[in-house]
């Protein structure tokens, strides 16, 4: 409706309007492919570039252990020339039990409140209500601060293929 254009036209001007009519990437923003069943049946996981990860499974970014937020705020560049670390996170897991580390935005919201860029308690509700038919059991996540050449075309068809074999209809795809 007249609601999700506005947000789409003012995430689309938040995230060019740096560039001063400079080129910009251009991506193809349809579904990748069509539903084959009503969302209503669908298994949906989620997929976020939060950087998320469950305490004790910590993807070890750059080959660190126990890495900061502030180490990975001075280390972005670095980031941006890794492929990303996919992190599954059952969505059954505690919030007490979830960490986030980016260093590409503050974190704060999303460690107060991971449902800012994981949003499991809404995915959840949309199946209680029956919008959806079921939130896949391991939702996932990784620095998005990464190469997209790279991940549009290294790691996210692998990805996909992951989803796929374990029979998810639909993914909600949660940039940051």
């Amino acid at each position: 409706g007249r609601l999700g254009g506005a947000v789409i036209e003012w995430q689309r001007h938040a995230s060019t309007a740096h560039l001063d009519g400079k080129a910009a990437f251009a991506y193809d923003d349809v579904p990748r492919a069509a539903m084959s069943k009503p969302l209503a049946q669908a298994r949906v996981a989620l997929i976020t570039s939060g950087g998320h990860f469950v305490d004790g499974a910590d993807p070890q970014p750059l080959g660190v252990v126990d890495m900061t937020q502030e180490e990975a705020e001075r280390r972005v560049g670095e980031f941006l020339r890794e492929a990303p670390t996919l992190s599954d996170i059952p969505v059954d897991t505690p919030p007490s039990h979830l960490r986030v580390r980016h260093g590409g935005y503050p974190v704060t919201a999303a460690k107060s409140d991971h449902n800012v860029n994981l949003p499991l308690d809404a995915l959840q509700a949309l199946q209680r209500e029956g919008m959806i038919g079921e939130v896949h059991h391991t939702a996932r996540s990784f620095v998005g601060a990464t190469s997209q050449l790279r991940l549009r075309e290294g790691v996210a068809p692998a990805w996909a293929e992951i989803l796929r074999a374990e029979q998810v209809d639909a993914v909600l795809l949660v940039p940051v």
